[in-house]
């Protein structure tokens, strides 16, 4: 099934990620890195290291973290009609950099 994504990032960090034009998510910093990565075809090792690096934890915790957030956007995607906030908990996923 043929989709389309439009990612706008924003001044704070945060981003914009529009599935279909009908799905809208309101992406924290560290979910729209992640969306950033996913749209360019970084490979997920890679991404997870510089998540990793940026974020202070282990490149174990920045994959898991890269595959679920891929999982999600990948629901959303696939499944028509779906309320990004409820059924993925979108609005509650957020990484805080460590300073």
């Amino acid at each position: 099934m043929p989709y389309r994504l439009h990612l706008r990032l924003l001044k704070d960090g945060s981003g914009i990620l529009i599935i279909n034009a009908a799905t809208v998510l309101h992406l924290n910093p560290t979910a729209a890195e992640f969306a950033y990565h996913m749209m360019k075809g970084t490979p997920a090792e890679q991404t997870a290291q510089e998540i990793a690096k940026r974020y202070r934890i282990s490149v174990a915790e920045a994959q898991k973290d890269y595959v679920d957030f891929n999982e999600r956007v990948q629901t959303a995607i696939h499944t028509p009609d779906l309320d990004p906030t409820t059924y993925l908990d979108f609005e509650r996923w957020r990484r805080i950099p460590k300073t």
